[in-house]
């Protein structure tokens, strides 16, 4: 019998798609624990030094400040704030949750050996919305995810390369009417010639070879 945890490594692995990772992102707030009270979250992928928003529950603005971000990043660690004092060290991410009224914040790092580096960042209005969560049920779930999100991406990049040759290709191909029109130009370019000249001027050849031969 497959476990309650198999079942959602499954449907991660089941959401890779040709989307940039925006199945994923749906994906992994459904097959997070049902206790979190998430209000808003994202995923924040940090990709060739630029960064990315994939809306898990459609935030208006970002949810955490490059302070917080970097230090998940880093370390590779859950990061989770209960309560606003709790965001102390990250004065950047603080004055983000002050200002949108969220106290509670979870930061799960979806990192995998390869790039895209990306977080998966929820918040909540209530205070210790995401306390209580093992680590044993995070783990797995954002080291897949992870795995799946990196593995939407490169799909998304080969489809976007494959569209562009086949546009290019496209672009190279003579249209129907401009090989009808090349075929015309040929024809009329061709000389006219009576029938049977070709043969006779054979003939007259071989006659003048038997006439030297007499």
């Amino acid at each position: 019998m497959i476990s309650e945890i198999a079942r959602k490594l499954l449907r991660l692995a089941d959401a890779i798609e040709p989307d940039g990772g925006a199945t994923l992102a749906q994906r992994l707030l459904e097959v997070l624990p049902a206790h979190m009270r998430a209000e808003a979250g994202e995923i924040i992928l940090a990709l060739e030094g630029t960064t990315r928003r994939l809306p898990m529950i459609a935030p208006s603005e970002s949810l955490a400040a490059d302070d917080a971000l970097d230090h998940v990043l880093s370390h590779d660690r859950v990061l989770r704030f209960d309560d606003i004092p709790d965001a102390t060290r990250f004065p950047q991410t603080r004055a983000l949750l002050l200002k949108r009224g969220l106290r509670s914040l979870l930061m799960l790092p979806l990192t995998t050996a390869k790039d895209p580096r990306a977080i998966a960042v929820l918040a909540s209005s209530h205070p210790c919305a995401f306390a209580g969560i093992p680590s044993g049920t995070t783990e797995p779930l954002r080291a897949m995810a992870g795995i799946a999100l990196s593995a939407s991406l490169r799909l998304t990049h080969l489809h976007e390369q494959i569209d562009l040759m086949q546009t290019e290709k496209r672009a190279l191909e003579p249209t129907n009417e401009s090989s009808e029109s090349d075929v015309e130009q040929a024809e009329d370019a061709t000389p006219d010639t009576e029938p049977g000249a070709s043969s006779g001027s054979r003939r007259g050849r071989r006659f003048r070879f038997h006439s030297r031969k007499d």
